[in-house]
């Protein structure tokens, strides 16, 4: 398979970054307890909608972990726009096309997890 040209490589690296930032934007407001309770947006389970508690404490948790993904896509897109990507040359592609959703998978993943067993 050839190699990804390095101006699509870039330009994904580019949109993975602003996606980093919407991420961190989106997971300030989670962290510092501004958000209600609702049943659009945020950690919903039936335990963390169950008290205004257990809401504010289940999305800290899940804004910690997106703010992690947030700058961990961020660090390896930036390493990819500069070409300070370590590892071969052909492992590049796939980590620059599937960082972001694996990432935020993960983080929220996780997330869930942490808070289902508190």
């Amino acid at each position: 398979m050839d190699p990804t040209p390095p101006d699509v490589e870039r330009t994904v690296a580019m949109i993975n970054l602003a996606m980093a930032a919407l991420v961190a934007a989106g997971s300030y407001p989670l962290f510092t307890g501004q958000v209600p309770r609702n049943r659009s947006f945020g950690l919903r389970t039936a335990k963390s909608l169950a008290s205004d508690t257990a809401w504010v404490r289940a999305n800290r948790i899940l804004a910690e972990h997106l703010l992690g993904a947030a700058a961990l896509i961020a660090v390896i897109s930036g390493l990819s726009m500069l070409g300070l990507m370590p590892g071969p040359e052909a492992w590049h592609d796939d980590v620059i096309m599937y960082i972001t959703p694996t990432g935020l998978l993960l983080a929220g993943g996780t997330a869930w997890l942490r808070h289902t067993r508190d």
